[in-house]
């Protein structure tokens, strides 16, 4: 079952890194757009559309990890993906970070979705901080933290229903259905 998702990241414009994230080396500068101008290219980002997934990934290139064979200085681009976003909404605009909450699809790399908002204001940008804040029916303002022990325990003695319900109404929804709608089970 592919989950989709939800993020909130902040991104900083005007600078791309070769890994797409802070740990990275600067590859590229350029301007600061404008709040019209990054508002108006995060509501173009959204819908379905083909992804170049980042160099620096685990995807698998001919049976090795893609950010091994970067690391070694091997050229080896992953292959565009067909990835959704469902909603894109800009939280805080601070030049040059900018915060946004994405709902996407399995397989988004969100590394990926900033470098491109970056390209289409017409600039570059990577992922300084990076939070999943929702999986499928699953979110983190429900977590139990690990040393509440009257939390863990409802929680256990309630788990197998809650899941199997959340899970079901999840599969029921209308956006599962339509990011699944032409595969096979």
């Amino acid at each position: 079952m592919g989950l989709d998702k939800k993020y909130v990241a902040t991104i900083r414009l005007g600078i791309e890194t070769d890994t797409l994230d802070p740990e990275g080396e600067t590859v590229q500068t350029g301007i600061v757009p404008d709040a019209d101008t990054l508002e108006n290219a995060i509501r173009e980002m959204t819908g379905t559309m083909m992804q170049k997934p980042p160099v620096y990934s685990a995807l698998h290139i001919n049976g090795k990890r893609s950010y091994e064979l970067a690391r070694k200085g091997v050229s080896a681009e992953p292959e565009a993906r067909e990835i959704t976003v469902f909603n894109a909404e800009l939280l805080m605009y601070e030049p040059p970070f900018a915060r946004v909450e994405l709902h996407v699809s399995k397989g988004t790399y969100v590394r990926s979705w900033a470098r491109d908002l970056g390209y289409k204001c017409g600039t570059c940008a990577y992922v300084t901080q990076l939070r999943r804040t929702q999986i499928g029916p699953f979110s983190v303002d429900e977590a139990v933290k690990s040393d509440d022990e009257n939390s863990l325990c409802s929680f256990n003695e309630d788990f197998s229903e809650n899941l199997i319900l959340r899970l079901t109404e999840y599969d029921n929804s209308s956006v599962y259905k339509k990011q699944n709608a032409d595969k096979k089970f």
